[in-house]
């Protein structure tokens, strides 16, 4: 008789930051014990796109009569060098998270942290997961978990150096799409000796980063429109600043016209 192996749970990986938060960028593989009870109980798992699927053998579990399955130990690595750039996650801690499934809740629930020890020695290694896995039967279906991570919020900044001494016009920022719109700080120089005209975001109000944006931001001199779409920030660089007790996070862009 073939094996038939059923899907026993799914979790799916989001994060805002992506389109349709598909979330890209990590790996996912058991622990050594629970590598062993995958072999032992004749589980499967594969990761695909952004879902871990987990798999039984029918027949061996109907043998074993079990109808929960051990807890099984995932480490989650971020292979992004990006990721805590762009994610809303302290930037005081590196790694070192757990997660863990809890009944009546699809999602993945933050635990206690742990050490960089139980994880494991790669200095890609973020979290573990734990689940505890009810097998499917006629009155309960795979279970299907959601672990989300949010975009990380920034202030964004516009640095204008004007290299068109002749204009005297001066620059503004609009956008139908950003509340608060963007603020006139003044004149700064930077570090290029250049002198430039900065335009903030609202800092009561910081924008999510995102892979892909439609907000349409336009750059005008004197009312008529000089860049009609503004580029968004990269996750590449961000600054953190501390300002009156509280870490104030920037993006910096800097257009030349």
């Amino acid at each position: 008789m073939p094996t038939s192996y059923q899907l026993c749970c799914t979790i799916t990986f989001t994060n805002t930051y992506f389109p349709q938060g598909t979330m890209s960028g990590f790996a996912v593989s058991p622990t050594a014990e629970t590598q062993a009870n995958i072999i032992n109980l004749d589980l499967q798992y594969r990761l695909i796109q952004n879902k871990l699927n987990i798999f039984y053998n029918q027949q061996k579990m109907a043998t074993l009569n079990m109808e929960t399955l051990p807890e099984l130990t995932f480490i989650l690595q971020i292979t992004d060098q990006n990721f805590y750039n762009y994610t809303d996650l302290s930037m005081s801690q590196i790694g070192g998270y757990e997660f863990k499934n809890r009944t009546g809740s699809s999602h993945l629930s933050k635990q206690a942290t742990v050490t960089a020890e139980d994880l494991g020695a790669s200095s890609q290694t973020f979290a573990s997961i734990k689940l505890t896995i009810q097998l499917p039967s006629q009155a309960h279906s795979p279970e299907q978990f959601t672990l989300d991570f949010q975009a990380r919020k920034t202030i964004w900044r516009y640095y204008i150096i004007d290299q068109q001494t002749a204009s005297q016009e001066p620059f503004s920022i609009e956008s139908p799409d950003i509340q608060g719109g963007f603020t006139n700080e003044g004149r700064q120089t930077i570090a290029n000796i250049q002198e430039a005209v900065v335009f903030q975001s609202n800092p009561a109000d910081p924008i999510p980063l995102h892979e892909r944006s439609t907000q349409q931001i336009i750059l005008k001199r004197g009312g008529a429109v000089l860049i009609p779409y503004l580029p968004y920030p990269s996750p590449n660089q961000i600054l953190p600043v501390e300002k009156d007790g509280q870490t104030h996070i920037y993006s910096d862009m800097y257009i030349y016209v």
